[in-house]
C-alpha cells in the first residue's frame, strides 16, 4: 500500500501527504487533549499565534508570546520540584507559607527560578543559556520599547517555547519558519 494520501482534487501530485505526517500531527493533537493541564489546546494556540506573528514579521509579538510560554511551563517545572520535596527524612520540609513565598514571592523570578533549576541540575547549561537569551531579549523590549526585536530573536523565541512544551507538556509543536510577504 502507498504510503501517501493523495488529495483528488490536485491531479498532479501536488498536495500529496505522508502517512508519517498525519500520524505525527494526530499524535500531536493527542498529547495537547489529553494534557493533563487544562490549558493544552490554549497553550497550543498561544504557541499558532506566536508563529503567525513571526511570518508576518511581527517579531516582538512572537517573542513575547513563546517567552509567555516558556515562563509559564518553566514555572510549572519549579512548581513539581516543590512538590517533590515538600517532605524530607519524614518531615515537612517546605510548609504551605514557605511554598507560598517559593512560587509567588516577588523574590522568585524567572532568572532566580533559571538559576535554581540550573544549579540543582533539572535543566541543562544549553536551556539555562536559552532561557537566558530570550529573557534578557524580552525585558530589552519591555523595558525600552524603542528597540526593535530581530527576526533571529523571535525565531529564537519559538524554538525556546518548542522546547518547553515538549519538556514540560510532551507537546510537539514545531514553528513556521517561513515569512510572509504581501504587497
Amino acid at each position: 500500500m502507498d504510503s501517501r494520501i493523495l488529495f483528488r482534487k490536485y491531479p498532479d501530485h501536488s498536495n500529496v501527504i505522508p502517512c508519517s505526517t498525519l500520524v505525527d500531527t494526530l499524535a500531536s493533537v493527542e498529547a495537547v487533549l489529553t494534557d493533563s493541564r487544562t490549558d493544552g489546546l490554549q497553550m497550543s494556540e498561544l504557541f499558532h499565534r506566536a508563529s503567525k506573528s513571526y511570518q508576518d514579521h511581527n517579531f516582538s509579538t512572537s517573542l513575547i508570546i513563546n517567552w509567555a510560554i516558556a515562563e509559564k511551563i518553566l514555572r510549572e517545572i519549579w512548581s513539581e520540584y516543590l512538590s517533590a520535596n515538600r517532605e524530607r527524612d519524614g518531615a515537612t520540609f517546605i510548609n504551605h507559607d514557605r511554598l507560598n513565598r517559593l512560587q509567588q514571592g516577588r523574590e522568585y523570578t524567572a532568572a532566580v527560578i533559571t538559576e535554581i533549576l540550573s544549579l540543582i541540575g533539572i535543566i541543562d547549561l544549553t536551556l539555562f543559556n536559552h532561557l537566558n537569551e530570550i529573557r534578557a531579549a524580552r525585558n530589552q523590549w519591555m523595558h525600552g520599547f524603542d528597540r526593535a526585536v530581530s527576526m533571529e530573536a523571535a525565531y529564537s523565541s519559538a524554538q525556546l517555547a518548542e522546547k518547553m512544551l515538549l519538556r514540560g507538556r510532551n507537546i510537539d509543536l514545531h514553528a513556521q519558519q517561513l515569512l510572509m510577504w504581501s504587497g
